[in-house]
């Protein structure tokens, strides 16, 4: 799971998008807390950076799965950088059920 965080290719499953995307971000907010109680501030942003780009690397993959054309890509990339809208499609990622066969992007993922 953690070995492909910055991956841009082949696809995820749902089950492997939920559980990277919940330990990016559990990874993030102890990595913030530490660096704020130790007082770099500097650094607890920039794992919010290394956050989203893992973020955009699930997203991508976890299109990939789905079939999406890049635009949705793009779109739902830009989304999730919006913060009042950055949940919808994360949680459309979640649900939405991959194509069950193998696409241009890659085989079909394994549970």
């Amino acid at each position: 799971m953690f070995d492909q965080f910055f991956s841009f290719t082949g696809r995820i499953n749902r089950k492997t998008f939920i559980q990277s995307w919940l330990a990016a971000i559990l990874t993030a907010l102890v990595l913030r807390m530490v660096f704020v109680y130790i007082g770099i501030p500097l650094l607890a942003n920039i794992t919010y950076f290394i956050l989203y780009l893992v973020q955009i690397s699930l997203i991508i993959r976890r299109c990939y799965d789905l079939g999406l054309t890049k635009w949705w890509i793009v779109g739902m990339v830009i989304v999730s950088a919006l913060p009042p809208f950055s949940l919808i499609p994360i949680i459309y990622l979640m649900w939405a059920k991959g194509n069950p066969f193998d696409n241009q992007y890659g085989e079909e993922p394994k549970n």
